[in-house]
């Protein structure tokens, strides 16, 4: 994390952050972080954690630097994402504190409502912070102990029972990410990133840390608030972007309907959904003067773990290879093709369980030799003669839609609480580009979406609910007794939603 206080001393006049049309430098920045470590402090919260609720505000990412630079655990929460994934979350997780600013009216008054006047700090930003010396900075974050094993953030995401996972990250996962990434690829102080992902997804991490640690400049995209993202790609000059690969064939559609091409790029990283060839060599004609680097990695990983540079001549498959691993773990694969992450970067296990209790947290697995975790991803690879991994499958019913994961399981059990109906299931529809672009519903009962649209918002993210349902007279099952959803998905094509 001293990177970060180099970048300081080195280039405190640069710009750091672009936030709604205004620029912050590098000091001005640190001020922020720096007064929010303070009160951190006085708050007595080192190794506690903190959930950070907020729209994109300056005070947002000053309050994610200012964790973990103090050595307080954060754990950021997209208010986007509904009320209720953020109560189910709240309550697992019992924080310390809760950051908020600029929060929905009926968040608010949960919180009000829920917790004590202590666990909450309302914060209100009005720049108007006492000028702090640069060096008064620096001495202040190097006074600050933080070890190896020291937890740095925590990411929810879905597990087997649908249930939120919360995944803890130290220091040295992120530290070995970190370097492993800037070793691999170079970024400069000319380099213009932009925060594009969800703040609680964790390819966040690359585009504000990278950014920051080398002294760049970060541009924070509202969709809501600013132009089409293509726009905003060349108006600001972009030159660094990392996302899922739904994006990137947003993009193209837009740079066919525009006649436009993202000639500023330098590097594009893909990760968190398959990468079809036929996007990447549709993209690749947009921005000639762009590297396509498909990254592959869980978040129990930390970010990324495996990386492959698309050459167009020599990746003939559907899919582009998820490549070889980084120097900071190993790959191996069990009997059946499932990829295990072993090294550096691999989180200890689930918040809250024990790793030792193999059959409540049996994904992880602890190397006694080496004193590190290996990860049980339930993804099928293969591996070519040149030694790169290509991803086939998930062995469980896990999806990635827009780069998110989410249970079938917990899409099926919200319809059918919320429709008090027992017969209702649901399928993927992907794209030609093998990517997951809308889900349907099936059921024996006529299903009305919009009754219950509002509600549906609160408890999936939008990419899960059902685009529409299709009513069947039976639901076909297997010999076993089980659903067999490979009808299911044939009836998408042969019957028209309702």
């Amino acid at each position: 994390m001293k990177t970060f206080i180099n970048q300081l001393s080195k280039h405190s006049n640069n710009i750091a952050l672009v936030i709604n049309e205004k620029s912050y430098t590098y000091h001005q920045f640190f001020q922020k972080v720096y007064h929010l470590s303070i009160i951190l402090k006085q708050k007595s919260l080192t190794h506690k954690i903190v959930v950070l609720l907020s729209e994109r505000t300056i005070s947002l990412y000053a309050a994610m630097l200012a964790c973990l630079l103090s050595n307080v655990i954060y754990c950021p929460l997209n208010i986007e994402n509904g009320i209720e994934k953020s109560k189910l979350i709240l309550s697992k997780l019992k924080p310390d504190l809760i950051f908020c600013e600029k929060l929905p009216e009926d968040l608010r008054d949960f919180l009000l409502s829920t917790y004590a006047h202590h666990q909450l700090f309302f914060y209100q930003d009005n720049d108007a912070h006492d000028a702090t010396a640069v060096i008064d900075i620096q001495q202040w974050f190097s006074a600050i102990d933080i070890r190896d094993h020291d937890i740095a953030y925590l990411f929810f995401t879905s597990g087997s029972t649908g249930m939120p996972k919360g995944v803890p990250i130290s220091h040295h996962n992120l530290r070995s990410y970190l370097n492993s990434i800037t070793s691999l690829f170079s970024f400069s102080l000319n380099d213009r990133f932009i925060q594009l992902s969800d703040i609680a997804f964790d390819l966040s991490i690359h585009e504000i840390i990278v950014s920051l640690m080398s002294g760049a400049c970060l541009y924070i995209y509202h969709e809501n608030k600013n132009l089409h993202l293509s726009k905003f790609l060349i108006e600001h000059r972009i030159t660094q972007l990392i996302s899922v690969p739904s994006v990137l064939s947003f993009l193209v559609q837009q740079a066919q309907l525009y006649q436009i091409q993202f000639s500023h790029l330098r590097r594009v990283f893909l990760c968190g959904e398959p990468f079809s060839t036929k996007l990447a060599i549709a993209f690749a004609a947009r921005a000639k003067n762009c590297t396509l680097v498909n990254l592959y990695g869980p978040t129990e990983a930390t970010v990324a773990c495996t990386y492959h540079v698309f050459d167009k001549l020599k990746d003939q498959r559907v899919l582009v290879p998820i490549g070889k691993p980084f120097s900071s773990v190993s790959l191996t694969t069990t009997h059946c093709a499932e990829l295990v992450i072993a090294g550096d970067q691999v989180s200890s296990g689930y918040y809250l369980l024990d790793p030792k209790k193999k059959l409540e947290n049996s994904a992880f697995e602890f190397d006694s030799v080496h004193n590190t975790f290996r990860y049980y991803t339930g993804d099928c690879v293969s591996r070519d003669i040149n030694g790169d991994y290509h991803f086939c499958s998930r062995l469980d019913d896990q999806w990635k839609i827009g780069g998110y994961r989410i249970e079938k399981n917990e899409i099926e059990n919200v319809l059918r609480s919320l429709f008090q109906e027992p017969d209702i299931f649901v399928t993927p529809v992907y794209n030609d580009q093998q990517l997951i672009v809308s889900i349907t519903g099936f059921s024996t009962k006529k299903i009305s979406l919009k009754t219950q649209r509002a509600e549906l918002h609160k408890r999936l993210p939008k990419s899960a609910i059902p685009d529409h349902f299709i009513q069947l007279d039976y639901i076909p099952k297997l010999s076993n007794g089980k659903v067999d959803y490979r009808k299911l998905k044939k009836f998408c094509f042969e019957q028209k939603g309702i």
